[in-house]
């Protein structure tokens, strides 16, 4: 019997792949952020590009604040938005995402509303295994979506401890959802 896995945390290498995979334009920014709860990250953080601005949640502060913070500065600094693509790998329930001492779920989504509009992003991907299942993480992605405008693609991790591979599972854009779009990425890799 192969051993499923549930990791956020595969090989950057490959997280990375995957990334880079999804629909994309030149001249794109490109940030991610990374719960504190995801393991390895360090050796994640490593790997990554110096092009890719960075954000590492601190576990006691609310994450969604620090994203909005964290982005909001990126724009005084570059004085614009031009056009970003936001990438949050975190742990993951059906319709839930953990992000510092706080959670997006359907239950907190209104009152984060406001920050949530201001994310003025092309796309926004989620890592985390779980999050797009049932119907409760169908409708806090659309909800994401009509928040911020953004196109929102879930990801989880597939395969096996040996083999793994991150797969979009669900892609929201323009009022529609597109389940199960399945897409690997790149050859398998190992899980850390």
């Amino acid at each position: 019997m192969q051993q499923t896995t549930n990791c956020v945390s595969c090989n950057l290498e490959y997280l990375m792949t995957a990334m880079a995979t999804l629909p994309n334009q030149l001249d794109i920014r490109t940030f991610v952020v990374f719960d504190a709860r995801v393991t390895d990250r360090t050796k994640l953080i490593q790997a990554m590009t110096p092009d890719v601005e960075l954000l590492v949640l601190d576990p006691h502060q609310d994450g969604i604040q620090q994203i909005t913070d964290f982005l909001f500065a990126r724009f005084l600094a570059k004085g614009g938005w031009g056009d970003l693509a936001l990438h949050i790998v975190a742990q993951a329930a059906p319709g839930v995402l953990f992000l510092g001492n706080s959670e997006l779920s359907l239950d907190t989504m209104q009152s984060y509303a406001h920050q949530l509009s201001s994310w003025v992003c092309s796309s926004v991907s989620l890592y985390g295994e779980g999050l797009a299942t049932g119907d409760a993480g169908e409708e806090l992605l659309a909800k994401l979506h009509d928040l911020t405008g953004a196109t929102i693609h879930a990801l989880q991790a597939r395969g096996t401890v040996q083999q793994s591979f991150w797969e979009v599972v669900m892609t929201i854009a323009e009022g529609q959802i597109i389940p199960h779009a399945t897409i690997p990425f790149g050859a398998a890799q190992s899980c850390s």
